[in-house]
């Protein structure tokens, strides 16, 4: 028994010379340095993220982690775009303001610090991503102590979108036939957007017939970036050959979700009938001809088509007699138009 208390008693000794030496070996692990040791920190940032065309306040907290006092501590500003420096001063919201980039601290004591408010307008053209904002401390009167900062700023642009380049294709369309509508989506502001959706608005429009949906989506565009999308359409056989216009709908938001773009256009085109020419009546005066005497001989064409006919050519075919046997006209419209030809001893066409 007393062994073991004995052998209790040398454990309790040791554990308690090492909880007391633990404090001395703590106290060894950091020393401040004697002389000033200068740090820049960046404390508030605000609105985050910052947007273009707005202004924005940077503040900064000067840190000296040194024993020692440093005096005419200089911080200079590196005036970077997208951010154009208005003011600074030594108190939020005070009405003294500083425009000098370069600001001098008289004193920053020992373990202490400084804090400095930085007024800037962001870019009115400056697109979406992570700008720097530089400070550095140049000098001191003990001499340079202090490094450079990069700050990380984030900003927001504002989303933009707008179609261009729209054309349909075949570039003539007539009653029943199968088209293509292509337009492209361009991201012309300053933000990002996404869930981006271009919608054919065609309840009024019955006669053209969308073959594989009528909305389009893309999940994102970078400002500047564009995208070409196309849509697969039929015109009825019903359709009347007229003038028609398609809406168009294009929405996105940023990338918060809090702003969105919306815009509108509309694609307009010709629907053409298509021509039909048929031979209607074929008159001959005299009705019966004579050898080597005048005849004259009436052909009636119509066009019973929704189209008018363009470059009509007529030709007579397989006529041993001497003359003109054949007659041109710019168009024919889907009402009747007649020629005359007389074919013996010669023949004359004309367009009544």
């Amino acid at each position: 028994m007393t062994k073991i208390t004995n052998i209790l008693i040398r454990l309790i000794v040791i554990l308690f010379i090492i909880f007391a030496s633990t404090p001395l070996i703590s106290a060894t692990l950091y020393q401040a340095t004697s002389s000033a040791n200068l740090e820049i920190l960046p404390a508030k940032i605000s609105p985050q993220p910052a947007r273009p065309g707005e202004d924005m306040f940077v503040k900064i907290n000067v840190e000296n982690w040194g024993k020692d006092a440093a005096e005419n501590v200089v911080i200079e500003l590196e005036e970077i775009f997208p951010f154009h420096f208005k003011y600074s001063n030594a108190e939020h919201s005070t009405s003294k303001h500083y425009t000098n980039t370069t600001i001098t601290i008289p004193k920053i004591s020992g373990f202490g610090s400084y804090e400095a408010f930085y007024y800037f307008t962001v870019d009115p053209m400056a697109k979406t991503g992570k700008y720097d904002l530089s400070f550095k401390i140049s000098r001191t009167k003990e001499g340079t102590v202090g490094k450079a900062k990069n700050i990380k700023i984030y900003v927001e642009g504002t989303p933009d979108l707008i179609l261009t380049e729209s054309s349909l294709s075949p570039n003539d369309i007539s009653p029943g036939d199968n088209f293509t509508l292509k337009t492209t989506v361009k991201s012309v502001g300053t933000g990002n957007a996404k869930n981006i959706r271009v919608c054919l608005l065609l309840d009024d429009l019955p006669e053209i017939i969308p073959l594989e949906g009528s909305n389009r989506f893309i999940q994102e565009l970078d400002a500047g970036e564009s995208r070409s999308i196309f849509f697969n359409l039929k015109i009825s056989k019903d359709a009347e050959p007229t003038s028609y216009s398609i809406p168009l709908k294009l929405t996105g938001i940023d990338e918060t979700g809090n702003l969105s773009s919306i815009h509108s256009d509309v694609i307009g085109f010709d629907v053409r009938g298509r021509a039909k020419l048929s031979i209607a009546n074929i008159k001959t005066v005299p009705l019966i001809g004579k050898v080597n005497e005048k005849m004259m001989l009436t052909i009636r064409i119509e066009n019973e088509g929704k189209g008018d006919a363009k470059s009509v050519k007529a030709t007579l075919t397989d006529l041993q007699f001497s003359g003109v046997k054949q007659a041109f006209l710019v168009s024919i419209s889907n009402l009747m138009v007649n020629w005359k030809n007389t074919i013996i001893p010669y023949c004359e066409l004309q367009h009544q």
